[in-house]
């Protein structure tokens, strides 16, 4: 189920960017053009329309891309100093660059113009990084708005307690109380910070998506744990991560992939 949800989610971002590089494009082909309508008569005009359209979008996914991956190793409220380096770095400069080296070569490879000779660097270039800076400052907005709206979604959700089971008897278990939602031998089992034991009916999917991210994190496929239950973290071999939760002491380990949001969580 969850790897349903992230396909959804790359597929809703893959769509967003055609038409978010779409608009650009038609906007930076339009401009200082005065009869529009006649634009769409001309052949070279589709054809400027596809080169102008490749080179936005790959700007566009290069970018988008970048902020996933800073979204996910630096927090804005947790590593503001880090991020803003590396926003600046990679999500700027770098696409900067990119878009340097894709002018030249439309313009090289298919204009057959010099980027010097027709002043490229004095007319072209700004318009483009004011559009990096744009596309940025929407990626961040966007970020921080989902935040948010996640965050306010988590306050007003009032939770319902467990409802597990124990021999012929179904017990409701505050989630305050849950320790950690375990995968063992294929039954899913409730562990609250008494040691008590009890089955589940759902799912650990299930679990990962109405349980409060603040409080609870899925450090592997067979354990969701409760942020209380951490007793201590080191750092593992190959960027891994320790964790020793209560009441039962075991040592869990966070695999690389999970590492960085788990750190970011238990900070937040």
């Amino acid at each position: 189920m969850t790897d349903l949800i992230k396909k959804e989610a790359k597929s809703q971002r893959w769509i967003r960017n055609v038409f978010i590089s779409l608009f650009i494009a038609n906007i930076l082909i339009l401009i200082g053009k005065d009869d529009w309508v006649n634009q769409f008569q001309k052949p070279l005009h589709y054809l400027d329309m596809l080169v102008t359209f490749i080179s936005v979008y790959i700007i566009l996914e290069f970018i988008d891309r970048v902020n996933l991956f800073l979204n996910n190793k630096f927090e804005w409220t947790n590593d503001t100093f880090k991020r803003i380096i590396n926003q600046l770095l990679f999500a700027i400069i770098v696409p900067a660059l990119l878009s340097i080296l894709i002018t030249y070569i439309q313009w090289e490879f298919i204009w057959h113009q010099d980027l010097l000779e027709d002043n490229y660097f004095k007319y072209e270039f700004f318009p483009q990084f004011l559009l990096i800076l744009i596309i940025n400052l929407f990626f961040v907005v966007e970020n921080l708005l989902k935040k948010e709206m996640a965050s306010e979604k988590e306050k007003n959700v009032s939770l319902a307690p467990i409802i597990g089971r124990k021999g012929s008897k179904k017990i409701p278990v505050k989630f305050s109380n849950v320790s950690c939602i375990q995968l063992k031998q294929g039954i899913v089992f409730l562990i609250t910070f008494e040691g008590e034991e009890f089955l589940l009916s759902e799912n650990l999917d299930h679990f990962e998506k109405t349980l409060p991210s603040s409080h609870f994190f899925r450090v592997n496929r067979q354990l969701i744990i409760n942020r209380e239950a951490c007793k201590s973290f080191t750092s593992g071999t190959n960027g891994k991560v320790n964790v020793i939760i209560f009441p039962a002491f075991d040592t869990i380990q966070v695999s690389q992939k999970r590492a960085a949001n788990f750190r970011s969580w238990i900070n937040s």
